[in-house]
């Protein structure tokens, strides 16, 4: 059944209620209502980036930056030499963070993972995290998000000895085989001494002709 408004009200009508629905949505990420199914995720190398993209606002980009720097100096572990911290994390920088005696390096420099931005969760107008990035990714190391609406950059003594206590621990653990390695069965092991020829048995029938040939 047609409408019996003319067609000139009815288009007007579309319009108001297409307004009402962008100014309603607007409203509820205002509001900090979880509108969004699944968290947005954006990632951004520098703060200027993150201002740039105008997707939060400057004291949130702030925010976003030193909260996550202040998450990665209590959870990045730290270790002697760059060569050692490479070798698990591919790329490492100069750390400041902590204790020297953290790394067991009083008096010389330590080294953790660098990282390669911010990764900011976004899932309402109030729901706002920010995350640090390693260049790299280790299964150890594990990052909290910190709010992007206020800042949190304090630091923890605390924190940042159980994260190297960890690190410490990864790094004692038995090398574990590697995937499909079996150990030889006793027969198809080879000789343990020079000179010595593995043995196999013999039936009782073929003894005696071994013996006295």
């Amino acid at each position: 059944m047609g409408s019996s408004l003319p067609r000139d009200q009815r288009r007007r009508g579309t319009g108001v209620a297409r307004i009402c629905v962008a100014s309603g949505l607007a409203a509820l990420l205002t509001e900090g209502t979880p509108v969004l199914a699944q968290a947005r995720s954006v990632v951004f190398a520098t703060q200027r980036a993150c201002e740039t993209a105008r997707l939060l606002t400057q004291d949130e980009c702030r925010n976003a930056f030193r909260n996550a720097a202040a998450e990665f100096d209590d959870n990045a572990p730290q270790s002697r030499s760059r060569s050692d911290c490479e070798s698990h994390f591919g790329r490492c920088m100069i750390s400041f963070a902590g204790s020297p005696a953290r790394a067991g390096a009083v008096g010389s420099m330590r080294f953790a993972p660098q990282m390669r931005g911010v990764e900011v969760q976004v899932r309402s107008g109030r729901d706002k995290v920010a995350v640090p990035l390693l260049a790299s990714q280790h299964p150890v190391v594990t990052f909290s998000g910190r709010p992007v609406t206020r800042l949190q950059d304090g630091r923890s003594a605390r924190q940042q000895h159980q994260a190297q206590a960890r690190w410490e621990e990864f790094l004692t653990r038995p090398a574990e085989p590697a995937p499909g390695a079996s150990t030889p069965a006793f027969d198809e092991a080879e000789p343990s001494g020079e000179g010595e020829v593995p043995s196999f048995p013999v039936p009782k029938h073929r003894l005696p002709k071994l013996i006295d040939p």
